[in-house]
């Protein structure tokens, strides 16, 4: 065997394995790609299906809170409110007052933030409170505080 015919043999075996070790590279950057993008759809779809389920459980609070509120309108409410709710107006306000008057005698309907004292969540009428000459409570779904005097 000649040196040309040497040289030329192992050019040939070289492109060969040039060829299949590129070959094995693009489909490992392909396999690579691949597998990102079915985690990235992974996770949109992790995503997706909890921002669907915040919505539903936002949904069916939103539900709940409208179906109590027109129970506590139709069953406590005055003339006024229960003829404003009937007719579709928004009411939320007298609600809110008449609401804060029945649960709570003492207390008034704080909607611009005015009052500066302790603020507390409700978590029922018997929480214990700290001791302060008013409290400004917060009930989810109102728009004002109840300012109860104490």
């Amino acid at each position: 065997m000649s040196q040309i015919e040497f040289v030329l043999r192992f050019s040939e075996e070289t492109k060969s394995s040039l060829r299949q070790r590129w070959a094995k590279a693009v489909q490992q950057a392909l396999e690579k790609k691949a597998e990102e993008e079915r985690k990235k759809r992974a996770e949109r779809e992790a995503r997706e299906a909890r921002e669907k389920a915040e919505q539903e459980r936002k949904e069916a609070l939103r539900q709940a809170w409208e179906k109590m509120r027109e129970e506590w309108i139709l069953a406590h409410g005055s003339e006024r409110l229960v003829k404003a709710f009937k007719m579709g107006y928004e009411c939320d306000a007298l609600f809110e007052q008449e609401f804060a008057a029945f649960h709570f005698p003492n207390a008034e309907c704080d909607w611009h933030d005015e009052a500066t004292m302790n603020r507390q969540d409700y978590a029922g009428r018997d929480q214990l409170f700290e001791p302060c000459e008013a409290i400004a409570i917060k009930i989810p779904g109102f728009s004002s505080y109840i300012i109860e005097k104490v």
